[in-house]
């Protein structure tokens, strides 16, 4: 919900991502961004694919640009 806040107040201007092929099974779904209930609504925000770096054989790093509105 701390990540969701920041995007909304304009403080982040990238995002890293780092994927690996590996999954456990567990129930519920992973966000990076998540709105707390009380919260106004806000705004949706685009990124722009700035880097793509494999890593090892199976990861791959991702690096994105918040896209100005």
């Amino acid at each position: 919900m701390v990540n969701w806040s920041f995007l909304q107040a304009g403080v982040i201007d990238e995002l890293s991502l780092v994927l690996a092929p590996v999954t456990d099974g567990s129930s519920g779904s992973a966000s990076l961004f998540t709105q707390m209930p009380s919260m106004r609504k806000g705004s949706p925000v685009e990124f722009t694919l700035n880097k793509v770096e494999r890593i090892g054989d199976n990861g791959i790093y991702l690096n994105y640009l918040t896209r100005a509105v």
